[in-house]
This record gives structure tokens, sequence and C-alpha cells, in this order.
């Protein structure tokens, strides 16, 4: 499979204040003159290779191998105004007149270039009471990132070759996995896993001079029962309680962005219980959760300035809610499904740190148990699927849905300051599906799906960053505004 993007650049946001005059505001590639640099743009490719064996042994053991490669190779397109000659490794400009420039206009591309692949691998075993799995994976990844300034101003030679710097990581797991029947209705599960991981990364576009390399290796365990209970009019209940430890490592844009000192990985010590009942016309269940971290990395609300994220660990987190799923079936034109998730998302103590442009250095801002930055405190869902003709029809169908969906406030960062945040929005969409069985198709299918019909004004994402100047702290929000009324219309052929 193969695929290929050539897409516009927009990752830098709208100011707060463009919100209501400018929802299309972009910043990127605004040359001196006012107008917009042409080829702006993000150029990528994949291409991926896969091969899979399956083999049933008997009628209780199976195996299953997987090889694959992916291939990418893409690359930023940009100008850039008012870039320092020391941030390319450049001295400073000296101009005939004796004049030195520090700053300069300028196209660049910056590129990524990377292999991925390796292999999955599992053995299955299944009989009477009892499910085995033993399986794991190995994967590595070579990436190589380098870029070029095309075009200067001034200062800079023809194509100059601005940074190379390669990296790897390697991945390697195993697992197995049980599952069995203790007693009647009472079933047992568990799995076990260890993971090695190796990061090796020779310098980063900013800080050509750190170099990573570092190991990991983790023990993530999991167990939990499942009671299990068929009633007379062949409805079921089941109950459910679990325990797992699972570890994350850092990403390679953690590493660039924790210079000073490296990051920690995650721990997540993860508690669930819950009940499910399915019935012949509706089901509902309820899981409570407690998700208690150690090292989290969370999101700052800063992004660089490719739009990615900067995070740092915060010694003490947790995630807390209830899951709530519902579906009813009146008759056999009309379903109705919703779920909402009711959460707590704190951050017990959390240190903020903002630039002092009048005294120099960073101001420390100290909270206690704030919030989780882009975690809302509940979100709703809930769909109304209606297929007026499903007695009537044998080879075709028609549904309709009406969807509408709830997300509350969320915070742009880890202080739980309202003027740091994106506003709750609530959005409906109505989708109509169609499909059939011609003669010369297996199937036809046409789908016309039409979103936010009310046309809400929303964002959905965004940063934030503040700092001292002036005696005043300043702070500046960007959002990424999302579509008011809009439309997809898709068809889908089998052969």
């Amino acid at each position: 499979m193969t695929g290929k993007e050539k897409t516009g650049q927009a990752w830098g946001g709208v100011p707060e204040d463009s919100l209501k005059t400018n929802r299309r505001y972009n910043g990127l590639g605004l040359m001196e003159n006012g107008d917009y640099y042409k080829d702006q743009t993000d150029n990528y490719q994949q291409d991926y290779y896969q091969l899979f064996f399956n083999h049933q042994f008997n009628e209780n053991w199976d195996a299953h191998i997987a090889l694959f490669l992916t291939r990418g190779l893409g690359f930023y397109n940009e100008y850039k105004q008012d870039q320092t000659f020391s941030e390319y490794f450049q001295p400073d400009f000296t101009t005939p007149m004796g004049d030195t420039l520090s700053t300069t206009s300028l196209t660049r591309q910056m590129y990524l270039d990377n292999y991925y692949y390796g292999t999955t691998y599992s053995l299955n075993y299944q009989k009477n009471n009892t499910e085995i799995n033993l399986g794991g994976n190995f994967s590595r990844y070579d990436g190589e990132h380098y870029g070029f300034v095309t075009w200067a101003d001034y200062g800079f030679p023809v194509d100059y070759d601005w940074y190379d710097m390669d990296a790897f990581k390697n991945d390697f797991s195993i697992f197995a996995k049980l599952q069995q029947q203790l007693v009647d209705r009472l079933y047992f599960f568990g799995d076990m896993q260890y993971r090695h991981i190796r990061h090796q990364m020779n310098g980063f576009r900013r800080n050509p001079g750190v170099y990573p390399d570092v190991s990991y290796n983790f023990l993530n365990p999991k167990a939990g029962l499942s009671y299990i209970k068929t009633h007379e009019d062949r409805s079921v209940s089941k109950a459910f309680a679990s325990f797992a430890v699972a570890h994350k490592e850092p990403n390679r844009s953690d590493f660039e962005a924790s210079t000073e000192e490296l990051p920690n990985p995650e721990v997540l010590y993860d508690t669930e219980i819950g009940y499910e009942y399915r019935g012949h016309q509706w089901s509902a269940g309820i899981n409570g959760y407690y998700m208690y971290y150690r090292d989290q990395l969370v999101q700052t609300g800063k992004i660089n300035d490719v739009g990615a994220y900067t995070r740092q660990n915060v010694a003490k987190s947790y995630r807390a809610g209830l899951e709530l799923t519902a579906a009813y079936q009146p008759i056999p034109q009309l379903s109705l499904t919703a779920n909402a998730t009711l959460s707590e998302n704190k951050i017990k103590d959390f240190h903020e740190f903002i630039d002092d442009y009048d005294q120099g250095g960073q101001i420390e801002n100290t909270y206690s148990s704030t919030d989780i930055a882009f975690s809302p405190n509940f979100v709703a869902y809930g769909e109304a699927s209606i297929e007026p003709f499903a007695q009537q029809w044998q080879d075709q169908r028609l549904f309709i849905d009406i969807i509408g969906k709830h997300i509350s406030r969320q915070y742009l960062d880890n202080t739980t300051n309202e003027n740091r945040s994106i506003d709750p929005y609530t959005l409906a969409n109505l989708r109509f599906r169609y499909t059939l069985k011609p003669d010369f198709l297996e199937e036809l299918g046409l789908h016309l799906s039409l979103n936010n019909v009310f046309d809400k004004k929303y964002v959905s994402n965004g940063y934030t960053f503040s700092y001292v100047a002036g005696g005043e702290t300043t702070t500046e929000n960007f959002y990424f505004p999302q579509a008011g009324f809009n439309f997809i219309l898709g068809a889908e052929i089998k052969f």
C-alpha cells in the first residue's frame, strides 16, 4: 500500500483576539509585503510492505506471524521571517557598508527520512474453559532528520546544508495471557508483558550536541476476575474487576525539549470495576476507574515551531471517573445508543515556569490539585439510528443517523485558569447511509454526512504561553477553529 500527500500548513493556530474577526487567519508563510508564500507545504509519502502467515495446527492450536516494513519520506517547505543566523550555525552578516545584520528572511526544507520494520507473532491455545496466548513483537525505527536553507535574503550559500541527524529506536516485547474458568460463571484473566526499548538520538536540530542513548526494561502485568450469568430469559449480566501496571517511555520530542535533565518514563497503576447487562431490547453498563500516575508526561500548553507540544514529568497525578453506556431498540426501525464519561483528572502539585523579560530568568508559580491539560471532566455522545424500511426491503438498506456529542471545558495548560481554556461545545450531525446489492457487485454503498448542522463556531485544540514584561504578566492564547457546517459524500464498492 502507498499514500502520498501535499497539504498546506496551519499549525500555528489563530490568536484569541482574531477568533471573532478572522477565524481563518494563518500566520505561517506570511511575507513582509503581506502576501503568502505559495509553496508553504507539508509533503510526505509512506509505502507499506506487509507479509502475513497464519496456520491452524489443530482444533486447539494456531499461530500467526507478520513481517512489515514502512518507508516514509517527506519534508516541510516554508518561508520564515526574522530568522537569526545563530540558529542556523552561521555568523552574523556584515554588509559592504560595514553594518552587521543578525536576522534575515529565508525559505527552508526540513526532511524526515525513515524506515520502520519488524515482526509480530503469536501462538494460541484454546480448549474447553482455558485460553492461552503467547506472543510478542520486535520493531526498529531508523529515522534521519536533515534540512536545507534553499534561499535567503543574504548571508547563506545556495542550498545551505543546515543539519543532518539520525535517530534509532528498538522495541522488543514478549507476553503471555491466560483466561481460565475457575468455577461456574467465574473467570480469571491475566497477562504479563516484558518490554525492552532503546532510544539512540544523535543530536537535534536546535541542540546538535545532545546525544541521548537510553534503555528501558518494563514489566507490565494485568489481572482480573469476571462473573457472567445468563438469566432465564437469555439476557446476560457481567461483573468484572481488574488491576494493571503499565509503563510508557518518553518520545523523541520529550528528549529534545528536556536537554538539561532526561525525562523519566511514565508509570500507570490502573484499577477498574464494572457491570454490564445485555437484554433483548436494551443494554447498559457502568465502569469505574482510578488511574494513578507516577511521573506522568503532561502537556504544558506550549508548542515548538512545527506545532509539537512539549511535555514534562509531574510526580503524582491521577484520573478517576465513571464510564456509562446504554443502548435501546424498541422497534426494528429504531435503535438508540449513548455513552458518557464523568471524570476528575488532577495533578497533585504543579510547578509553572514563565519567562521574566524584566528581570531575566523565569518566575515559578506553584499550584495544588489542578486539572490536567486537555482533559474534559464530562464527555457525552448520543445517536439515534432510523431504518424506515427495515421490514419492507430485502436487498436494500437505508439508515438515517442523528448524532450529538458534548465536550466540557478543557484547559490549555495545567493551571486550571479559565482564561487559558477551551469553551465547552455541543455538536449535532446528520448522516444518511444507503446500501444495495446489484447483480454485478457484492455491495454498493453511498453515504452523506452533514456535520455541524447548526453551524457551531467552536475550537477543539489550542496552546498558551505567558510572560512577564513591563511589570505585568501577559498570556497569549492560540486556538484551532473547526469547520462550521460541512458535508462529506462518499461511496463504497465491494466486488
